[in-house]
C-alpha cells in the first residue's frame, strides 16, 4: 500500500510490517520504521506535513515527513481508511459490528497544532447496503467520502453536518460504469474523476482521461428553475465557492421572483383566460357595433316622423365612425393598458420594496 503527497511518498508492507517514506522536498532522504511484531499496518496516508499509519492493534501512529514520531493514538474500532490534509488526519473505523447489509462507521478528525492535539469524532453516513469506496479532502480541507452507490458527501465542519454534493450515477451511461475520484475543488465547484468501465480502479494503459463533474446537491425537482436556484444557494452556503457577493444576491433575487410568480401562476392563468374571452367578445362587437347603432338611429328617426335623406344618412355615418374610434376602440384599450400597468408596478414594488415609489404611483394614478 502507498500514499503520495506533495512532500513525501509513503510505502507500507504487511509482513513483515514496515513503513518506508521517501522525502520529495529537496534531498531525496529515505527513512523507514519497523512496526512491533504484534502489529501489522492496515492503511497509510501522507500529507504535506504528516505521515500516518493505522495498524491491526487499533493504533494510529503519526510521523513527520522527516521521520520523527509525533503521536500514538488508540482507535475505538478496527481501522478502515485513512486520509489527511496538511496537519489534520482523518481515521475511519468500525464503530460497532457491521449489520447484515449496513456498516456502522465513525471518523476521528485529528488536528495537530504544534504540541497540541485536538480530536473530533463524527459518524460517517453511507447509502443503505453500500460500502465506503473513497476517503479524502477537498482542496480547502473539507472531509469527503464516496460510497459504492456513487454518492459523494462533504462534511461541513462549521455546521457539523454531512451533505451529499454529487451523485455520479447521473453521469454514468452503463450499469457497470464507476467513477474513480481524483480531486474535489470547492472554489470551482467541480469533481475531477476517471471513468472506469467494469472495474473499480482505472487502468494504467491506455492513459486514463480525467474529466470534471459539477457539484450538485440532489434537491427535489431539479428540472425546474426554482429548485436550481435553491440548489445553488444551499451549495454555496456550505462550501467555499468562488462566488462574489453580487452573484449570490442576484441568485437570491431571482429565486424570490420565481417564488412570487410561481405561487400566483394558476390564478394568473385563470384571469388571463377570462380576459381573453372578454377581449374576443369586445373585438367581435366592434365589427358590427357601428352598423347596428346606425341602423337603430335611422329606424328611430323614421319612427319619430323624420324623412331620410342622403346628407342626413352620410352625416350620421361620419359621426358614428368618430364615436366608434373614441368609445369602442381607444377607451377600452386605455382601460386595459392602465390595468396592466398597475399590475406591473405592483410587482416591481413587491420586488424592490420601495415605499417612496409606491407613494408616487398612488399619487399618479390616484389609487
Amino acid at each position: 500500500m502507498a500514499s503520495l503527497s506533495s512532500s513525501v511518498l509513503a510505502l507500507a508492507c504487511e509482513t513483515p510490517s514496515k513503513l518506508v517514506c521517501i522525502s520529495l522536498m529537496g534531498s531525496s532522504k529515505e527513512w523507514s520504521v519497523a512496526m512491533p511484531d504484534t502489529e501489522e499496518i492496515l492503511c497509510v496516508s501522507a500529507t504535506s506535513a504528516l505521515v500516518a499509519c493505522a495498524t491491526d492493534a487499533r493504533l494510529l501512529r503519526l510521523f513527520t515527513t522527516m521521520g520523527t514520531q509525533r503521536q500514538v493514538i488508540s482507535l475505538p474500532g478496527p481501522a478502515v481508511a485513512l486520509s489527511g490534509f496538511n496537519t489534520t488526519v482523518m481515521a475511519v473505523y468500525h464503530s460497532t459490528d457491521p449489520g447484515i447489509s449496513d456498516q456502522h462507521l465513525a471518523m476521528d478528525i485529528i488536528a495537530l497544532n504544534g504540541r497540541q492535539v485536538r480530536s473530533k469524532t463524527v459518524h460517517l453516513p453511507l447509502t443503505p447496503g453500500c460500502k465506503l469506496a473513497w476517503l479524502g479532502c477537498t482542496d480547502v480541507g473539507s472531509p469527503c467520502t464516496y460510497d459504492t452507490a456513487g454518492i459523494l458527501r462533504l462534511y461541513d465542519i462549521a455546521s457539523g453536518i454531512w451533505m451529499p454534493i454529487c451523485d455520479t450515477t447521473a453521469h454514468s451511461k452503463g450499469a457497470s460504469d464507476t467513477w474513480f475520484i481524483v480531486s474535489i475543488s470547492e472554489p470551482t465547484q467541480t469533481v475531477r474523476v476517471i471513468l472506469c468501465r467494469g472495474t473499480s480502479y482505472p487502468l494504467t494503459v491506455p492513459r486514463p482521461i480525467v474529466t470534471e463533474i459539477p457539484l450538485q446537491i440532489p434537491l427535489c425537482e431539479l428540472d425546474n428553475e426554482k429548485s436550481q436556484y435553491e440548489e445553488q444557494l444551499v451549495r454555496w452556503a456550505h462550501t467555499t465557492a468562488d462566488v462574489d457577493v453580487k452573484t449570490a444576491r442576484e441568485t437570491a433575487l431571482k429565486l424570490f421572483a420565481v417564488c412570487i410568480t410561481s405561487g400566483a401562476r394558476g390564478m394568473e392563468v385563470s384571469f388571463v383566460l377570462k380576459t381573453s374571452f372578454i377581449k374576443g367578445f369586445s373585438t367581435a362587437l366592434s365589427v358590427f357595433t357601428e352598423r347596428f347603432i346606425l341602423f337603430s338611429a335611422v329606424v328611430a328617426f323614421v319612427v319619430m316622423g323624420g324623412y331620410i335623406r342622403a346628407e342626413i344618412t352620410f352625416s350620421l355615418v361620419q359621426y358614428f365612425n368618430l364615436l366608434q374610434l373614441a368609445c369602442n376602440i381607444l377607451f377600452p384599450m386605455a382601460l386595459s393598458f392602465l390595468a396592466e400597468a398597475m399590475v406591473s408596478v405592483r410587482r416591481l414594488e413587491t420586488l424592490s420594496c420601495l415605499h417612496v415609489f409606491n407613494l408616487k404611483i398612488r399619487i399618479l394614478f390616484k389609487i
